[in-house]
């Protein structure tokens, strides 16, 4: 919505504010200025939250039937991550892939990246995670997804658990008519 037009729906709500209660005081008895002004008040905060909600979009993309595909097989990924079973999230990658942890450690092939979740996850009592989609880009039978997670490891006697958020930029290729990670690159991010 242009601005001009926001302002004139302003105006002609700011104006009308005003009428009514003149109008309503002949009719009935004098209404005071500060009621006036409450009732202006909250007509402007409804007509805000209406502006803000109708005039930014969300961050979520509506995505395409193969994209909608691949962020079923990443929401899987982050099922076997937070049931914490080594076996299903293994079954995710290629025998060749590799991970690049958030501490810049390499690691190739399935046998390391079993040991590296067994790391991640063997002295947690529970592991929560939520991933949000930024983008999934396809081309030539390849994939490019990024997500934006926020993790968090809950240990026996410990009271407040730390959230650590992470963007997951990860490499798909289609495998025996599945999908399967190759590559996945975690950076931390500063938590929000």
């Amino acid at each position: 919505m242009p601005p001009i037009l926001l302002g004139a729906i302003f105006l002609i709500i700011i104006i009308v504010a005003l009428l009514i209660p003149r109008l309503l005081s002949k009719i009935r008895r004098p209404i005071k200025w500060r009621n006036i002004l409450i009732l202006a008040i909250a007509i402007l905060i409804v007509l805000g939250i209406f502006y803000a909600v109708t005039q930014f979009p969300s961050e979520q993309k509506e995505l395409t039937e193969e994209q909608k595909e691949i962020d079923n097989f990443l929401d899987k990924y982050y099922d076997a991550l937070r049931s914490k079973s080594i076996s299903k999230i293994s079954e995710h990658f290629t025998e060749n892939a590799v991970i690049v942890s958030s501490e810049g450690t390499t690691y190739r092939g399935t046998e390391m990246i079993k040991r590296y979740y067994d790391d991640k996850l063997r002295n947690l009592d529970r592991y929560e995670v939520k991933a949000e989609v930024s983008k999934i880009e396809i081309q030539d039978g390849s994939v490019q997804a990024v997500y934006h997670t926020k993790g968090t490891r809950f240990i026996t006697g410990q009271t407040m658990p730390p959230v650590e958020a992470f963007q997951e930029e990860f490499t798909l290729i289609r495998q025996q008519d599945s999908w399967k990670i190759t590559g996945l690159v975690i950076t931390r991010e500063k938590v929000s």
